[in-house]
């Protein structure tokens, strides 16, 4: 009986899997939330010319590596979205499977010497790594917006030699560390615009709130003021997103 019981179940769950990798292979889409038993891990994977792994295939979140080729002006990285056009990757063996990926780490020198992107946006909850170089020698970047990180650490010369880089809003309770020259070459009077946590400005901003943030502010904007010291930007202008 026990035999028979162990028997029924491995065919029924053979079966399931048959049938899983057939919705698959005849090119059923697969969404982020479907993939989490898939393994993507590995790569390169390419999303709006940009290289990527997956390092994270249960949270499905990646490290870019390789953003040089890049030619959108204003760039969005909130979501890095995958479609299967067997290519040299792993997915062509589950068929035409499409997914989204969300940047944790963006690799040394991933952007270095990118002439085309102006503006960089995304909601960037799982970035907590900005490599040494990321950003550096980008000659058009203007604005980059990692306000809503939760854990973010900048490396050794991110932004070094962004000669247009005006406005770069950071959160005020997530940002750990900004390496040596991070900033350095950048213009003088650079802006630095401090958020909250974002869940707070869902709050009426108004009386006490206003007044808690300002307090906010002041601590935070003294913190700044030390990391950027190393950091080699010049004469940086700190302000509260309320001000800005």
């Amino acid at each position: 009986m026990r035999d028979n019981k162990c028997k029924r179940i491995t065919n029924v769950g053979f079966i399931l899997v048959l049938f899983v990798v057939g919705m698959l292979m005849t090119g059923v889409n697969v969404k982020a939330s479907e993939t989490s038993d898939l393994d993507f891990r590995g790569g390169p994977y390419t999303y709006n010319n940009i290289d990527f792994m997956i390092i994270d295939h249960k949270g499905m979140r990646a490290n870019i590596t390789d953003g040089t080729k890049c030619t959108s002006s204003n760039l969005n990285l909130e979501e890095l979205q995958y479609i299967n056009d067997y290519s040299k990757t792993k997915a062509e063996l589950f068929g035409e499977a499409e997914w989204t990926a969300y940047v944790q780490k963006i690799d040394k020198n991933a952007f270095k010497g990118n002439k085309k992107i102006k503006k960089i946006t995304g909601n960037f909850i799982d970035l907590d790594t900005i490599g040494d170089g990321a950003f550096q020698g980008m000659s058009n970047l203007k604005e980059i917006d990692l306000s809503y990180t939760a854990s973010l650490s900048i490396g050794k010369n991110a932004f070094a030699g962004d000669k247009k880089l005006k406005v770069v809003k950071l959160d005020m309770v997530s940002l750990k560390s900004i390496g040596k020259n991070a900033f350095k070459g950048t213009p003088s009077g650079i802006k630095f615009v401090l958020y909250c946590d974002h869940d707070d400005e869902e709050l009426d901003m108004s009386g006490k709130a206003v007044k808690r943030e300002q307090k906010r502010f002041k601590k935070y904007k003294k913190t700044l003021t030390k990391m950027l010291k190393k950091s080699g930007a010049k004469n940086p202008k700190i302000v509260s997103y309320l001000d800005d």
